[in-house]
């Protein structure tokens, strides 16, 4: 398969990939605190971010495709909301998956949620935090991940190269973590 991370290995981030940080203090790293897989995941501590709107991304390593019938991204997530999910009057922690063919300099969105669709908790009872707390969101269980699955086939030519980025919008919310980061084609 193409491109399969686990962040196992203690390199941050790993060989081939690439993070383009938003200059603050939090961006996407290792942590060993949650995995959905073995002991390791990553994840961007947004709980901690004051900076409203930044951008963080994390890039995949380029991934050479000949002539595939389909090539998928699946990923595991865990997000909890710092509010309530369906707020509109505040703005939410966002995750997006972008795909680029030339590096960056240009990209497509192929996957985008926030709130409600992001959260992997019961929306209705988002997690409560004491005012000491330094840490936020941190997934104790299976049931508080969930796997997506993304059909790029339409977007990747054949024999190209493309990266996946995960972007990571700030609004002060709460921790967002990655596992089973898979790209792969059938």
């Amino acid at each position: 398969d193409p491109a399969k991370e686990g962040f196992e290995q203690t390199v941050f981030p790993p060989a081939n990939w690439f993070v383009a940080s938003s200059g603050s203090a939090y961006t996407w790293e290792r942590n060993i605190r949650a995995a959905n897989e073995k002991t390791a995941s990553a994840w961007i501590r947004n709980y901690r971010f004051t900076s409203a709107g930044k951008k963080d991304d994390l890039f995949s390593p380029l991934v050479q495709v000949a002539s595939p019938d389909s090539v998928y991204l699946k990923f595991d997530l865990a997000h909890a909301s710092r509010r309530f999910p369906g707020s509109t009057g505040v703005p939410l922690d966002t995750l997006e998956v972008l795909l680029t063919t030339d590096c960056g300099k240009t990209t497509r969105s192929v996957y985008k949620k926030w709130g409600e669709d992001l959260t992997t908790l019961d929306p209705n009872f988002p997690p409560s935090f004491s005012s000491t707390d330094t840490v936020g969101f941190v997934p104790t269980s299976g049931n508080q991940w969930r796997t997506e699955w993304i059909d790029l086939t339409k977007f990747v030519p054949a024999n190209s190269k493309f990266q996946v980025i995960f972007r990571s919008t700030s609004n002060r919310g709460n921790n967002t973590f990655l596992d089973k980061i898979d790209i792969s084609t059938i």
